[in-house]
């Protein structure tokens, strides 16, 4: 069963919990461990773990108030959970059940995921990315993962303004999104797998300078799916124009993320090399950006091509 890909740059927290139709009393009461233990209660299984990432948050469920606790240093913020955990104790369908968060130091950010396993070999997952400003939390980007037997389906949300996050009645995740990316899951001698219609809504994106919206289908949620379904040695081409168009867009930390697996894949992809440089140039990590400017250079000399090297690569070396 298909699995939402983690961003790699965030070290994962797992919490879980449960209740049967919507009595606290019947919730499993809520332990800290410091490795990975699965509990089964009411036919459904929960997986729990707890770490934290230089304890920067510290996630913790109020089963009384039916609350996500989030703590961020000297802040303790409240969200509201109960529509969740009624939806998840009403759907006989769901057999596993689980709740992830990322933590990242960038832009205060974290990442909150939720992930229903169903039967039928189906699977959901519900991916809010949240972050801390002027004593409160707001949602700013959702994401919707769909996946089963034959396609995997994810779609994608943008919040405008302080939107208060809370898991209620009051934001409704799952309307009016957009449709950002599609996999055919089963075996079809007949179909090849690409990312043709994806990489051409980036370029289309980028040319309107609509670049929050790219920033929406280029994100590294979406990358990550994007490359657990095709890898890049069969689309190589077609990742690195993704790259270029997020460089180009200043959506740099998208386009390291990107780069750096290109990278690893094809490690004379001489392309490559300029364009990371310039990503990692545009977040002032001049030093990683002149190794990377270093490696352009000595490949277009090995290649003949040294004249064609922009005078702005050799100035910043």
């Amino acid at each position: 069963m298909a699995k939402l890909v983690n961003n790699i740059f965030f070290l994962i927290i797992c919490f879980l919990f449960s209740c049967k139709q919507s009595k606290t009393e019947n919730i499993p009461n809520y332990k800290q461990h410091s490795s990975s233990e699965n509990v089964v209660v009411d036919s459904k299984q929960y997986k729990v773990t707890k770490s934290c990432h230089d304890n920067i948050y510290i996630i913790d469920l109020d089963l009384k108030d039916r609350s996500i606790l989030i703590k961020n240093n000297d802040q303790q913020f409240k969200i509201p959970a109960a529509k969740l955990i009624e939806d998840v104790s009403a759907n006989e369908m769901v057999t596993d059940f689980e709740i992830v968060c990322n933590c990242a130091k960038v832009n205060n950010e974290i990442s909150i995921q939720y992930e229903f396993d169903l039967i039928h070999y189906k699977y959901k997952s519900f991916q809010h990315r949240i972050v801390f400003k002027d004593q409160n939390v707001f949602i700013e980007k959702a994401y919707h993962l769909y996946s089963g037997r034959q396609q995997e389906t994810l779609f994608g949300k943008v919040f405008q303004g302080n939107t208060s996050y809370s898991y209620n009645s009051s934001i409704d995740f799952e309307s009016d999104t957009t449709q950002i990316i599609n996999f055919r899951n089963f075996q079809d001698e007949n179909y090849t797998q690409n990312i043709d219609s994806y990489v051409s809504e980036i370029r289309d994106l980028y040319y309107q300078r609509d670049f929050d919206r790219l920033k929406l289908f280029a994100d590294t949620t979406v990358l990550g799916i994007a490359l657990y379904n095709l890898e890049i040695k069969k689309a190589l081409v077609r990742y690195n124009d993704i790259a270029y168009y997020l460089e180009q867009a200043k959506a740099y930390e998208e386009a390291i993320f990107l780069l750096e697996k290109i990278i690893k894949e094809a490690p004379n992809r001489t392309v490559a090399y300029i364009n990371l440089g310039d990503a990692y140039w545009g977040i002032g990590e001049k030093e990683k950006a002149k190794k990377a400017y270093l490696t352009y250079i000595e490949q277009m000399k090995a290649n003949g091509k040294k004249s064609k090297i922009p005078q702005t690569v050799l100035e910043r070396i």
